[in-house]
Parts: structure tokens; sequence; C-alpha cells
């Protein structure tokens, strides 16, 4: 009988063993909220409008000796997505014309404010948690 029940011991903690770690290798997809409508990611909608926007030569592209900030990319960008950053100054500051992006005294030829159907979609992307694709 004590045979019996070290086999039976020893066969469930090796089908523990085998199913836990079977689950180790799964990625789940980043939850998306459930007021994330319509889904907005970087990759499809955002990145167009920060480069025509944002990170152009002299502005947010991470070149010159004190750049405001590299929007080149999603990952140069993570460290903006809080509500004191690119939420911050995208959204809650955007007629500020000193520190609202774009802002006021942006170049010749470049938008000085974003349009509301720009800024819908970036709100959009802050209510989906910054999705990149």
């Amino acid at each position: 009988m004590n045979r019996l029940a070290l086999n039976l011991i020893t066969a469930n903690l090796l089908g523990w063993t085998l199913l836990l770690s079977s689950c180790n290798a799964d990625k789940l997809p980043k939850p998306i909220p459930p007021d994330c409508d319509p889904i907005v990611t970087y990759d499809d909608q955002i990145r167009p409008i920060i480069e025509r926007n944002c990170s152009y030569e002299g502005c947010h592209d991470g070149v010159g000796a004190n750049p405001p900030g590299n929007l080149t990319s999603f990952d140069n960008m993570r460290v903006y997505f809080n509500a004191d950053g690119f939420e911050r100054f995208v959204i809650f500051e955007k007629d500020n014309p000193v520190v609202g992006m774009p802002p006021s005294y942006a170049p010749a030829g470049r938008p000085q404010d974003l349009t509301d159907e720009e800024l819908a979609i970036f709100q959009d992307w802050v209510n989906c948690g910054y999705l990149e694709n």
C-alpha cells in the first residue's frame, strides 16, 4: 500500500510539473481596456500624426545638443506614456501656447495645433492604453 501511495504521489507531482511548465511559454496579448473603441495603435494611426506634427527636424527628432524629447519611435515615446507626459502636453494643455503640443511657436509650414480629428485619435490612443500595433 505504501508503494501504491508513493507511485500516486509521484505521478501527481509529475503531472502538475508538466502542466505548469507547459504554460510558462504562452504569451497573452496585451489586454484592451473596455473603453477602447475604436482601437487606435501607434503603427496604424499615431506614427503619421507624430511625424507630421512633432518629430520633424529641429523639434522632437532626437537630434541636436538638447532635443526636447525624442518621439521618432514607439520605444522612445514610452517614457511619456503617463498623465504628466504625453497626455498632459497633447490633450490637457493643448490650448496653452507655450507648453501645449504642438506649440504655437512651431516653425513656418508646421502645424501649430492638432485638428479635432487628430486630437480625438490621440484621446482614443490614450484610452486604449498606448497600444503599439
